[in-house]
This record gives structure tokens, C-alpha cells and sequence, in this order.
């Protein structure tokens, strides 16, 4: 199956591609948001190949997750020349390759702000699967904007893609999600545009 007969239909329309790209270069900073993102079948099938667990990966000021890295229907999908092909039009440039990361985040994951990471202006995207958050478990993937500003708040949204601009200035970090979540998770399939 490809990219293009994987996600909505609605967003793969040229019409629509050019919407999404003027509201990506109209939005303070450029970010775009697109609910319902895949069609249910690739939805289904992605969820099935990521039912593992993972390994949990730690480092107690800065991380802790469970990563699932290589996974194949992952990387078929956010790494093929339709969906680069999709970025460069919502972009207005040519999208080469991505760097893709897969994780799992449950009760004590995290990730944190660390002055030693200088990232640099980047654009990033990432891809939400979960069945039954609730936002008051933590989760929430924020960006810090400049003083006075208020950040940006990404809730943990089922089959939800953003795409952001990360200006230098910028940086992010996932809340601490506490034991309320019980056994329930989230997948962030994440990026960065190269």
C-alpha cells in the first residue's frame, strides 16, 4: 500500500495540499495540524506492527521511554518518496530524507528541556497512535516559545499528524505522565526533515 492510498483522501487532493501549505506559512511559528491523518485499514495495520513493547530507554535528566525503532511499516510509510514528496509540497521545498524516531510513552515517561542540547531551527513532525488518553495523565508535547509567550501545547491525539517550524529559540519536551495512566500508552512516530 502506498502513502498517498494510506492517508486520508482529503488531504491528498492538490487543492487541499495547497490549503495546508498556506496555512503552514501563515501560522506564528509555521506549524499545521491534520486530525484523522490515515485511512482505518493502514491505522489498524500500523497499530498491529507496533503491539511490542519495547526497550525502555532512560537517562533520568533528560528521557525515559520505550523505543521501537526499525519498524518496517513505519518506515514504509514516513520514509517513502510520497510522503517526502507530500512534505515538499507543504513545505514549498524539496524534502530529501527524514530522520525517523519511534517511542512509546507510559506512566513515568518523559522527556526534558537540557541546556546542553542547541538543536537549531529544524522542522519537525510527529504522528500520534493511542486508544483511551486522557490528556489528564500528562503527555502533552509542548514547545516553549519566547518570554511572555505562551507555549505551544500538542495533547496526545489519536491519528493526529502535526508539522512545525522549530525556530532556534524554540525548544520541547513531553510532560511527565503519572501513574493515572495506568497500563495505558502512547506511540509518537516523530521526525526531522533533512
Amino acid at each position: 500500500m502506498t502513502f498517498l492510498n494510506s492517508i486520508n483522501p482529503l488531504y491528498s487532493s492538490n487543492l487541499v495540499l495547497k490549503e495546508m501549505r498556506k496555512s503552514y506559512e501563515g501560522a506564528s511559528p509555521k506549524l499545521l495540524r491534520l486530525p484523522t491523518f490515515l485511512g482505518a485499514s493502514e491505522l489498524t495495520k500500523l497499530r498491529l506492527s507496533l503491539e511490542t513493547k519495547g526497550d525502555f530507554v532512560k537517562v533520568a535528566d533528560r528521557y525515559a521511554y520505550f523505543s521501537l525503532e526499525d519498524n518496517r511499516e513505519v518506515r514504509s510509510l514516513f520514509s517513502s518518496a510520497e510522503f517526502l514528496s507530500f512534505l515538499s509540497a507543504i513545505l514549498g521545498k524539496k524534502v530529501g530524507s527524514v530522520e525517523l524516531s519511534v517511542r512509546r510513552y507510559a506512566h513515568g515517561c518523559y522527556t526534558l528541556l537540557h541546556d546542553s542540547e542547541k538543536l537549531g531551527e529544524r522542522i519537525e513532525f510527529f504522528f500520534i497512535l493511542t486508544r483511551n488518553w486522557d490528556g489528564a495523565w500528562g503527555g502533552n508535547k509542548i514547545y516553549t516559545l519566547s518570554e511572555g509567550e505562551e507555549p505551544l501545547v500538542f495533547p496526545a491525539e489519536d491519528n493526529c499528524f502535526s508539522l512545525i517550524h522549530v525556530r532556534r529559540e524554540l525548544a520541547s519536551f513531553l510532560q511527565y505522565i503519572t501513574h493515572h495512566a495506568g497500563k495505558e500508552s502512547f506511540i509518537v512516530i516523530g521526525g526531522s526533515v533533512r
